[in-house]
């Protein structure tokens, strides 16, 4: 099975509220199967969207990726740690694809 997808990466250098402001999450949310969250700007959003599939099963799951640097990614890892303690944080980019996949392949059987 072939699977495409889009990876929106919300970093910005030196703004860390326009991804936010520009609401790409809420409409990923309306229209995806799995969400990749790379580098999430703190803990909040991937939170409320984990919550949201854990509610509602019909609601996109949510995979994480927090790379061991810089340091605002160990503190957002460590926020999602005392938040959500089940929900793997990976360390590269491609260990959290591979694991969308794997999440996007086990909603489409």
């Amino acid at each position: 099975m072939r699977c495409t997808g889009t990876v929106l990466d919300p970093f910005v250098p030196g703004d860390t509220e326009l991804a936010w402001r520009t609401g790409w999450l809420e409409r990923a949310e309306s229209c995806a199967d799995v969400l990749l969250a790379w580098r999430p700007l703190g803990p909040w959003p991937v939170v409320r969207a984990h919550r949201a599939h854990t509610a509602d099963r019909l609601r996109a799951p949510i995979v994480v990726g927090c790379p061991p640097l810089p340091a605002w990614q160990q503190a957002t890892r460590r926020c999602l740690a005392a938040d959500i303690p089940s929900l793997p944080v990976h360390s590269t980019l491609g260990t959290t694809v591979e694991n969308a996949l794997a999440r996007l392949r086990a909603r489409t059987r």
